[in-house]
């Protein structure tokens, strides 16, 4: 057992370094967005990304603090005395353990309804993410050139291409 629970220690050190710099750096990058003047998200737009974007992050944190939880279970298990206070913080921790894998599962089938929408978005997102790092022009003169190749293929999997959702400028 004391090779066991040396193991496990070996595992959660390097991860609790990287979980510090994480943590650090990930504070620092939320500061600078906030305040950066570069982007509003209160008028910027794209709500369903913004959305899209807060639930993975969620389901992130609670992953990983599931994966936390079973760390130190397993932990525990290793170097057991039989404390009665271990009982409780047992029994504290597995119903931690069950909310965080209730919650997991609401924005894993969330997750899976927003698929089907992202799926018919998939042509405006991409055609903003272009104009965004190409510049309007660029993209314009790129639109152009892959016109009638983008029209062939769409001809013949308009059913299953994302991009087949693209606005109809000729009405």
């Amino acid at each position: 057992m004391d090779n066991q629970s040396q193991d496990t220690e070996a595992l959660l050190n390097p991860l609790a370094k990287t979980n510090a710099i994480v943590k650090t750096s990930l504070h620092r990058a939320i500061r600078n967005h906030k305040n950066s003047k570069e982007y509003d998200s209160q008028t910027g737009g794209l709500d369903f990304l913004q959305a899209k974007n807060g639930l993975l992050l969620s389901y992130l944190i609670d992953l990983t603090m599931l994966l936390k939880l079973r760390c130190r279970a397993g932990s525990s298990k290793s170097g057991d005395d039989g404390d009665n206070e271990e009982d409780t913080n047992t029994d504290a921790t597995i119903q931690t353990r069950q909310q965080c894998v209730e919650r997991l599962v609401e924005m894993k089938a969330a997750l899976e309804k927003m698929r089907p929408l992202e799926k018919k978005l998939r042509y405006q997102i991409d055609k903003l993410l272009a104009l965004s790092t190409l510049g309007a022009g660029t993209f314009a003169a790129e639109g152009r050139e892959k016109e009638v190749e983008d029209d062939n293929a769409n001809e013949l999997n308009s059913g299953a291409d994302p991009l087949s959702f693209k606005p109809d400028l000729s009405s």
